[in-house]
């Protein structure tokens, strides 16, 4: 039975399963917004492989992947591979490595359903959060964060306490939200976005994050982090969208005056998105079937077409969703080698069962499985002699020309004697239905209720009274 396990480890700990047999349980480590991703491709898969995934982050993900020794067979990451691990692949033996890209995921701002609904902007954000802030709108000389409240950032905001437990800094989640957040928040001062390209050792400055305790490091662990919110109820916390929507309690803040949905993280209006990869080992994944099984699955028809398995959890396919790069660990050379099929992504978008039988209009390529796909015999095939019989009239359908005679709104004759009851048509009922005579008998009985009377039966004569 295939079994699924979700691991919090370090990397010292992936390290350490490199005893593991290489036809063992297939690894996957890395940025843990891929982790729910990941869980839902690995019940897709049809096998009976088990599956460990390995919430760290990005980097300890890549350095696993390349460690000598390591069973790590897939790396997750929420950023582009950095020229750094390229290098320490290199050193490590690994000539090539092969990159996945997913579709992009959204980052959201969440706090408890039971707190106040607040509505914030980037500039909200950097000023409760920043160590240093503009003096002024006008004068940027940078003085320490005296804000306590959001209602210290802007007027409007409740008196509630800020406390804001994010990403840590070894995270794409946090290099997210430092590029498309803190920075524009940092811009809505004029003078500090002309200082950016004046001074950019002075802006980067502006964007350090407090250290009294108005900001946490949340971890690695996004799933955590959402849970956290249930329990601290003035805190907002900074996750990956896929945690949202598996965490009761927990609602999400709007930003910019959006709220991330499933809906406006694929129309793009919800704007604070990352790009989510695999990378994988050239040489293993031309070994290891199972390992291709999965990557492939990531991208396949019923995973990220509308309606799909990972749409509903929240990734927003690209046109680049599947594509795969060969990359050189020596001097970074890329090569696309499978371009993502662009007619996938056309499909109707009422499609949504991944088991669901296609349309007859719709030819099933040759690579899928026809057991899975035909359940049905062929259109050209005869039907079968039973389903044919049962839609054979009764040969005699004189008794069909009476149906209302015996049964007028007053009795026109007196009633009838059991015996006279068993030779009457037994479809003689007001549906024409030969398979229900009961019905007439019992809508109009045959003799007082006061009466001790006889039922006609198949079976012989019943004693009881029919009422």
């Amino acid at each position: 039975m295939k079994k699924i396990s979700s691991l919090f480890m370090s990397i010292a700990g992936l390290v350490s399963v490199a005893s593991a047999d290489e036809a063992g349980p297939l690894q996957i480590a890395g940025a843990p917004t891929v982790a729910p991703y990941a869980a839902a491709v690995a019940d897709m898969v049809d096998g009976q492989s088990d599956i460990f995934i390995h919430r760290t982050n990005s980097h300890h993900g890549m350095t696993a992947l390349c460690a000598k020794g390591s069973s790590i067979q897939i790396a997750a990451t929420n950023r582009p591979m950095l020229d750094q691990e390229r290098s320490q692949c290199a050193g490590e033996g690994v000539e090539q490595l092969v990159e996945i890209e997913l579709g992009y995921d959204g980052i959201v701002f969440a706090q408890s359903s039971k707190s106040k609904h607040i509505s914030l902007t980037a500039r909200d954000i950097y000023l409760a959060v920043a160590r240093q802030t503009p003096r002024t709108n006008s004068d940027c000389v940078l003085v320490p964060n005296r804000r306590k409240t959001w209602k210290d950032v802007r007027s409007d905001l409740p008196k509630r306490d800020i406390l804001v437990f994010g990403p840590p800094n070894s995270t794409g989640s946090w290099n997210a939200l430092m590029e498309l957040v803190l920075k524009e928040g940092a811009r809505s001062f004029p003078c500090l976005a002309e200082l950016e390209s004046r001074s950019p050792s002075y802006f980067t400055s502006a964007l350090d994050l407090r250290r009294d305790g108005m900001w946490v490091d949340g971890g690695e662990n996004d799933f955590a982090v959402a849970h956290t919110l249930r329990y601290v109820r003035d805190a907002i916390g900074i996750f990956g969208f896929a945690h949202l929507s598996g965490t009761s309690g927990v609602e999400p803040i709007s930003f910019n005056g959006v709220e991330p949905s499933v809906r406006t993280l694929n129309s793009h209006d919800y704007s604070v998105t990352q790009t989510l990869y695999l990378y994988v080992r050239a040489d293993r994944l031309a070994q290891n079937e199972n390992l291709e099984e999965i990557i492939a699955t990531f991208s396949r028809f019923d995973a990220i077409a509308p309606q799909g398995r990972l749409v509903r959890l929240g990734l927003v396919p690209s046109r680049f969703s599947g594509r795969r790069t060969i990359i050189s660990t020596a001097n970074g050379e890329r090569q696309v080698i499978g371009a993502p099929k662009q007619e996938t992504m056309a499909a109707p978008v009422h499609y949504a069962e991944p088991r669901k039988i296609p349309s007859p209009s719709v030819k099933p390529e040759p690579a899928a499985k026809p057991v899975r796909v035909v359940k049905a015999p062929p259109a050209a095939s005869p039907p079968k002699p039973v389903a044919k019989t049962a839609q054979i009239k009764p040969a005699d359908p004189a008794p069909k020309a009476k149906p209302i005679a015996p049964f007028p709104s007053k009795p026109a004759t007196p009633p009838i004697s059991a015996a006279a009851a068993e030779t009457l048509p037994r479809a003689s009922t007001s549906t024409g239905h030969p398979s229900a005579p009961e019905t007439r008998t019992r809508a109009k009985p045959e003799c007082e209720p006061s009466e001790n009377c006889a039922e006609p039966s198949r079976d012989g004569p019943v004693t009881s009274s029919i009422f």
